[in-house]
């Protein structure tokens, strides 16, 4: 077993049995990260008040979560497969849970999740799963138990075998500011969500809304 201290990004790294992990002692819970073998130059700025624990397979990653506000655990777990994307958050409020998904069984590159300040979700899985795609929620935003936000499909892209092409373009998922998700929500690929906008309980959003102060059901 070897043990390493980097003083640039505050965390305990250790080798055991060919497994890299690395903890953070910048905050009351002890965030973990669990970094594959040959995943290098990933850089992790985890806040106090957070139950963090993440995995890493690829390089060149940034994660930024800045301190929950409230001091009670803010649960996220986050899971990234490729390399150069990056998850930003800028403050939490209260969260239960919080699942983010950068890649899958295969691995996707030049993504960024961004979340904003005031941050509350009860239960919300994000799922990066297309290179080069954006997801950014706003300030001020709720989400309700339950709720999936997704963006991208692979591996699973249309693909034209004659022109050796994807038929489907590569865009991610915006939502503004002072946004009200309810519970059991189903968020998809390409949609924007505009600011004071609530988005009723049991939807399935799949279009990009425009105009303020709207009800999505």
């Amino acid at each position: 077993m070897c043990v390493m201290y980097d003083k640039s990004t505050k965390l305990l790294k250790i080798n055991f049995w060919g497994k890299y992990y690395s903890i953070s002692f910048n905050s009351g819970f002890l965030p973990v990260v669990k970094e594959e073998k040959n995943s290098k130059n990933n850089y992790f700025e985890i806040g106090k008040y957070l139950n963090f624990k993440a995995k890493i397979s690829g390089s060149n990653n940034k994660v930024i979560i800045k301190d929950a506000l409230k001091e009670r655990q803010a649960k996220i777990r986050l899971n990234i497969c490729g390399n150069n994307n990056t998850v930003f958050i800028d403050n939490i409020y209260e969260c239960c849970m919080l699942e983010i998904d950068v890649g899958n069984s295969v691995g996707v590159n030049n993504s960024f999740v961004s979340i904003g300040k005031n941050f509350i979700a009860v239960d919300c899985q994000i799922l990066a799963y297309q290179d080069d795609t954006p997801i950014k929620i706003g300030d001020n935003c709720m989400i309700g138990r339950n709720t999936t936000i997704r963006g991208g499909e692979k591996p699973h892209r249309v693909y034209n075998t004659l022109t050796h092409e994807y038929l489907e373009p590569t865009e991610g998922v915006s939502i503004g500011n002072h946004v009200w998700i309810g519970e059991n929500c189903y968020i998809n690929k390409r949609v924007k969500i505009p600011n004071n906008a609530i988005v009723a309980a049991n939807s399935c959003v799949t279009k990009q809304f425009e105009e303020e102060n709207v009800v999505i059901a």
